[in-house]
């Protein structure tokens, strides 16, 4: 399995839309156009260089974990601030993604400095950018599933099929976007973004 990972104050506007937009598309990072994909990992978890940056909470910021690869995250805490933290895990053998070592895409930025460093970085702070995978353009919910973060564990919330037209599904759907709504709108802490180049 390959998986998206993302917070709940993310999540809402995927499921309201029923698909995971290419990281420019829905403005909540500056990053590069070169590599403005849908980024996904084979890492079981949350990937460092995702983290949302909270000041308040050290083992977020990714220059703490240069020195120690072993940091622990409170995943726990993480999830109150964010609404939650959750992944889309789809198969590693679904057409509409390319490992990203091996992809043309990575080829056209190997000398690209910034790029280099980007990459540099996220191999020093524990993601192994051999795990990454990308889609170029948006990717619609379908043939995958949703899973939450709870307790020290991903646990299973739900399965989307080819077509999701079923209304008891639609009715679960719109139930956890109000959810997600409600618990990010009850929360006061600041998360800065994690990209700041343009």
């Amino acid at each position: 399995m390959i998986y998206h990972y993302t917070k709940g104050v993310s999540l809402k506007g995927i499921l309201e839309d029923r698909f995971i937009a290419t990281e420019r598309k829905r403005g909540l990072t500056k990053i590069s156009k070169k590599t403005d994909y849908v980024w996904l990992t084979k890492e079981p978890r949350f990937p460092r260089t995702a983290l949302p940056r909270i000041p308040a909470i050290p083992s977020t910021l990714l220059e703490s974990h240069y020195c120690n690869k072993n940091l622990a995250v409170d995943y726990d805490t993480l999830t109150l601030i964010c609404a939650g933290l959750y992944r889309v895990g789809f198969r590693d053998d679904d057409a509409r993604f390319k490992n990203w070592f091996r992809s043309d895409e990575r080829k056209a930025l190997l000398k690209d400095d910034v790029w280099c460093r980007m990459e540099s970085a996220a191999n020093k702070v524990g993601d192994n950018v051999r795990s990454f995978w990308i889609s170029t353009s948006d990717v619609m919910l379908t043939d995958c599933t949703l899973e939450y973060w709870h307790d020290g564990q991903w646990l299973p919330l739900f399965e989307f099929e080819s077509h999701t037209d079923n209304e008891e599904d639609e009715l679960l759907i719109r139930i956890l976007i109000s959810a997600i709504a409600k618990f990010h709108s009850s929360n006061g802490i600041q998360v800065e973004p994690i990209y700041q180049a343009a």
